[in-house]
């Protein structure tokens, strides 16, 4: 998407949330002064999620995190390749704004447990694919459960996994 002045700009919607998420994290520091503000992952339990999620955030090149995780909510069960390049557009025109070298940390999350299904691979592989076309660097994408949190290493985001 482009703006008025030839500029790309974000979609609509993503400047609805973040617009949103900012706000209450801003309504939240002003609420209690010094202290940082609610942390926007609140599992159900050790780790339990109620619904599958992406948390996304910005890594920039002093490893040192952002303190702006924003939650991707109302997933499909399985991921549209339009969906990924949409957040990975967002993100490539957010990293324009932002140092050099700067990457995206992603973590997908879905409730149940056991091992990486069929299901959860294909959005890694999906998200992947999505960062690549778009020039996104990523660090590697994070997956979790009820159970476990761990990397999604290359082989697990091989279709004979």
């Amino acid at each position: 998407m482009t703006n008025a002045a030839g500029k790309r700009s974000a979609p609509q919607w993503w400047h609805d949330r973040y617009s949103s998420i900012a706000a209450s994290r801003r309504h939240a520091a002003h609420l209690h002064p010094g202290r940082p503000a609610p942390a926007l992952v609140q599992p159900k339990g050790a780790l339990g999620f109620g619904y599958s999620r992406i948390y996304w955030q910005f890594i920039p090149p002093d490893g040192s995190a952002d303190t702006l995780i924003v939650e991707l909510t109302e997933l499909p069960e399985a991921p549209d390749l339009a969906s990924c390049e949409s957040l990975m557009e967002v993100c490539r025109h957010l990293l324009d704004e932002m140092p050099q070298c700067t990457r995206v940390a992603l973590l997908y999350a879905r409730p149940g447990g056991g091992p990486l299904s069929s299901a959860d691979r294909v959005w890694g592989r999906s998200l992947t694919a999505a960062a690549r076309h778009r020039g996104v660097p990523m660090w590697p994408i994070h997956f979790a459960n009820d159970e476990s949190l761990c990397v999604l290493a290359p082989d697990d985001l091989t279709e004979s996994a």
